[in-house]
């Protein structure tokens, strides 16, 4: 998963690189980075100045971003959103709602199909955009809450970017209200009237 940079502080960056941002940015400037394409950044990064593979990625593309060469939500794949909401209802229901063929296709309204489930941990899956990547993290937060975390990444533009971040927050909206019509006795196997199985 790509870092967003713009989060990261001046003093975290210096902590790991013996550098601020500003004097990566001037570094970058003085060496042609806004002729380079991402890759040659990084590798100057890595190469000339020894910034670990991580931190030569996340400067690249905070730098790209300074510069006008990359959007926001841009990254070397393309484009990508993250969406998140904590719910309260614990993992186990949270996460058969997504695992479960059947009961996702209620409540989110859309079929997709699961490539990979790592119980109550994580789910990636194909969303039917072309070429994009679904990616799902759950987080419980004690017995009775977890956080979800949406990360759909290789979009076209900036408006898929919107477009899909709206989706997925109606999306888990929808999630918080299938999970708690479920039977409180057996939340991730028998839904109550409404969210059944069809």
């Amino acid at each position: 998963m790509n870092a967003n940079p713009a989060s990261i502080s001046d003093e975290a960056v210096f902590a790991a690189t013996g550098k601020p941002w500003g004097d990566w940015f001037a570094i970058l400037d003085r060496e042609g980075a806004a002729r380079m394409k991402h890759p040659q950044i990084v590798r100057l990064l890595r190469g000339s100045h020894c910034v670990s593979h991580w931190w030569a990625q996340s400067i690249t593309v905070e730098y790209e971003r300074k510069r006008g060469l990359r959007d926001v939500h841009q990254t070397a794949r393309g484009y990508e959103v993250s969406v998140s909401k904590t719910i309260a209802a614990p993992v186990e229901a949270l996460f058969a709602l997504w695992e479960d063929d059947g009961l996702r296709l209620q409540w989110l309204g859309a079929a997709m199909k699961l490539r990979k489930a790592t119980a109550d941990k994580s789910i990636r899956m194909e969303t039917g955009d072309v070429g994009s990547d679904l990616s799902v993290y759950f987080y419980p937060k004690g017995e009775s809450k977890c956080r979800i975390v949406i990360q759909q990444t290789k979009l076209s533009n900036r408006a898929d970017v919107e477009s899909r971040r709206a989706f997925w927050k109606a999306a888990l909206t929808n999630l918080a209200a299938a999970a708690l019509q479920c039977h409180p006795n057996d939340p991730h196997l028998n839904p109550l009237p409404g969210w059944e199985r069809r």
